[in-house]
This record gives structure tokens, sequence and C-alpha cells, in this order.
């Protein structure tokens, strides 16, 4: 079996998304673009809809308006979880599993023809994130925050996707460790991967960020690769003077 090669990617958009849960609107007409290799992180308040435009942007939430396309071309819900992974907010690994199964559960549902070479591609993976092979038999709760960490990326790569999602990758993290996110994060850039990254840790983002979001009760107040350094939105200004009081 042949995988397709990373630097091949396309483009992911997102055009005017909107979703609502009752009467609270939480996305309302969001726009961005993603490109190959580009490395993007999303800040604003807690509650401000990030999560909820990472599900929708991985096809886990439907949405309610607007529409997600890779390449020009509209993509299902089920295109999305295939082709867009994502890195929870606390891991969410498989817990009645362990590492080699968390990495190979998608490739055996979704690839009738799953064979030895995923299991040879899941090992190459978690190698890649710096996960030794006496960890791959372990279950979650016999490994550390850092260790569940790299195998939830790995997990998120296991089925080649164009673009990878991160929900607040460092919140459990000790310094050492968020070290070595960035670093791993970084290898996927170089390899040509697409990326956002969700993050409250504002030191994590500008060692990061090609350009930064700021999402603010639902929209994109601030889009841009100076940012954190510039600020030119007064949204963004107040939020990042609150980050550093």
């Amino acid at each position: 079996m042949s995988y397709p090669q990373i630097d091949a990617v396309p483009d992911l958009r997102a055009e005017l998304i909107s979703k609502a849960y009752g009467s609270i609107q939480v996305l309302k007409g969001i726009s961005l673009h993603l490109r190959p290799a580009e490395l993007v992180c999303m800040i604003g308040s807690s509650g401000c809809g990030k999560s909820t435009l990472l599900r929708c942007l991985n096809g886990l939430e439907p949405v309610d308006g607007g529409s997600i396309t890779l390449d020009g071309a509209p993509v299902s819900p089920l295109d999305l979880r295939r082709r867009v992974g994502l890195v929870f907010q606390g891991f969410h690994l498989f817990p009645h599993l362990d590492v080699m199964g968390n990495l190979l559960l998608a490739p055996g549902l979704l690839r009738p023809e799953f064979t030895k070479e995923d299991t040879d591609y899941a090992e190459q993976l978690l190698a890649r994130v710096g996960v030794s092979p006496e960890l791959f038999n372990r279950r979650p709760h016999q490994l550390s925050g850092g260790q569940q960490q790299r195998v939830a990326i790995a997990r998120a790569l296991a089925l080649r996707p164009d673009a990878v999602l991160y929900d607040e990758p460092t919140s459990a993290l000790d310094p050492e460790r968020t070290a070595d996110v960035v670093a791993l994060i970084r290898d996927r850039q170089q390899e040509g991967l697409a990326q956002i990254v969700v993050t409250h840790d504002m030191p994590f983002a500008r060692a990061l960020a090609c350009r930064t979001i700021h999402l603010d009760h639902g929209e994109v107040v601030a889009d841009a690769a100076d940012l954190l350094t510039a600020p030119r939105d007064e949204r963004t200004q107040r939020f990042l003077r609150a980050c550093l009081a």
C-alpha cells in the first residue's frame, strides 16, 4: 500500500461558517484559509468558539451555515474526519486500547484494505514523535502526560491527514514537555503539513505561529502574522494585556 505524500496536501478553506447550540450563536460567519505547511495559532477567551470551530473543521460538528472545502472542492463530514486530524484537549485516548490499538483503530475502520503496512506506518509515526517501542503495549493510564500527548499527535497523523488541528496541546504539560511539543509541531511543519493550534499560552504561540487568529464571541477579529507583536484591533490589544497581567 502507498500513502499520499504530505507535500501534496490541499488548501483548507472555511467560508462564513456559522454554528449555534439552541439559541446560543457560537460561530458567526467565520472564514479562514489554511495553506500547506502553514502553522496558525488561534487565541481567544474561553467560550469564544475556538474548540467548536476546530470540531467543525474536523467534521465532528455539522455547520449550520457556510462551507468547508479542500482545494476548492466541498467535502463531507466523513471525509473531513479522514483528512483533517484533531488532537483533543485532554488527549482522549481510548482507555481500553494500548498505544498501538489507539493508532490502528481508525485505519482499521476506514480502510477495508488495512494490512501490516498500517502497523509498520504506525510504528514509524510513534518513532517520529519520540514514543519508544517498550511503550507500544501500554494503555493510556500507564503513560505520563507527555507520553499521552505524543501518542495523541501520532494518532492524529495515522490516516495521513491533509491538516492537523490541536486543541490546547500544552495545557497539562510542564515547560520541558511544552518545548517537546513545539519541536514535534515544527517537525510536522517542515514535512509540509498544515496545522492550527488553539492555545492560551502566549509564549508557546510566539514560538510557533506563521500567523495568529484572534476569535472573540464567535467572530474573527484579527488575523495577521504580527498579531502577537503588533496588534491593531483594540479587542486583541485588551486580550493580550489580560494575558500578561
